[in-house]
């Protein structure tokens, strides 16, 4: 249903830079907690558009946190932030009219 997709892809692309800040902020204040619960909900949002690489590393990020690891945190929200724009960014595409 193509105005659904629409319409979650809209809500994931008004989300996400919270939802990245929240990881990003829960890093650089190494609580590993809140790297948890920020890393788990984007690994929600995640999982539906099918960025698999983004996926992957929100995961690993989330397991980083359930572990308290938050050396391995640092990279992996790098590694995050630029898999994550990846995909913000073909969503954009996909939401923009032909011809633009």
């Amino acid at each position: 249903d193509e105005p659904l997709m629409r319409r979650v892809s809209s809500t994931f692309l008004a989300e996400t830079p919270a939802m990245l800040k929240a990881v990003r902020s829960a890093c650089e204040l190494r609580d590993a907690e809140a790297l948890r619960q920020a890393a788990h909900k984007l690994k929600g949002s995640v999982r539906y558009f099918g960025g698999r690489r983004a996926f992957e590393a929100v995961e690993a990020l989330d397991g980083a946190g359930v572990r308290g690891d938050m050396d391995a945190a640092g990279d992996l929200c790098l590694a995050i932030e630029r898999e994550v724009h990846e995909l913000q960014r073909r969503l954009e595409e996909r939401l923009s009219p032909p011809g633009r």
